[in-house]
């Protein structure tokens, strides 16, 4: 069976405001002062251009359609298929043997898409099931983050909308924060990806947990 590389480092999904960014930065402050060389990414690990084209795509889909409703199949189909397929691409141009010499952090991956085109597009195919078991990109440890709906609210307030997909999502809330309870229950029954709360904890002491649960697997790993 063919099987993806694993790329030696962490990958954090999770939906809006859960605290990706702020753990991603924090891990990759911390290993650096470990002496690790470090790379960071955010959505893709490529600046491949189609790549960087189709993340526009996305956005322009979301544009001017903050009134739609949440549950939208058009707006989801439309958003899911480019998403998936800007992930693919981004696999394929993934170098065949990655780095063993460097610690990659990744800002969301493909797990919060596999999330999505399960509960808003299923039956379509997006990211299938051969895909996820034969060419979606892994991790020394894979992690998903949450936080509390208070806290998820919290933060919204504070930091406002970056772009058009975030502005609907934020503007959906409600049906983000069941969303979460319903992938996080997903994730834990599936083995997919490592549940984890920022709720009450400081980025760089997440951190520390989290590089705690690192260093036990990259023991482990070939």
């Amino acid at each position: 069976m063919v099987t993806a590389s694993l790329t030696r480092g962490v990958a954090l999904d999770g939906l809006e405001y859960s605290g990706k960014t702020a753990l991603a930065e924090a891990l990759g402050s911390a290993l650096e002062e470990r002496g690790h060389p470090v790379s960071r990414a955010h959505g893709t690990m490529t600046d491949d251009d189609l790549v960087a084209r189709l993340h526009s795509d996305q956005v322009a889909i979301f544009a001017e359609r903050h009134d739609r409703a949440f549950d939208d199949p058009d707006l989801w189909s439309q958003f899911n298929s480019v998403r998936s397929a800007q992930l693919m691409i981004d696999a394929a141009r993934l170098p065949a043997r990655p780095s063993r010499d460097r610690i990659h952090v990744q800002d969301r991956y493909w797990l919060t898409q596999h999330c999505f085109n399960r509960q808003m597009t299923p039956g379509r195919g997006f990211l299938g099931d051969d895909w996820i078991e034969r060419s979606a990109p892994r991790f020394t440890l894979q992690v998903w983050v949450t936080c509390s709906p208070e806290t998820r609210r919290l933060r919204a307030a504070e930091r406002g909308p970056k772009h058009a997909i975030n502005a609907f999502l934020v503007r959906h809330l409600d049906e983000v924060i069941e969303l979460d309870r319903v992938f996080c229950e997903h994730l834990v029954a599936s083995g997919q990806g490592r549940v984890v709360s920022s709720e009450g904890r400081a980025p760089r002491e997440l951190a520390r947990a989290v590089l705690a649960e690192f260093d036990a697997a990259d023991r482990g790993a070939p």
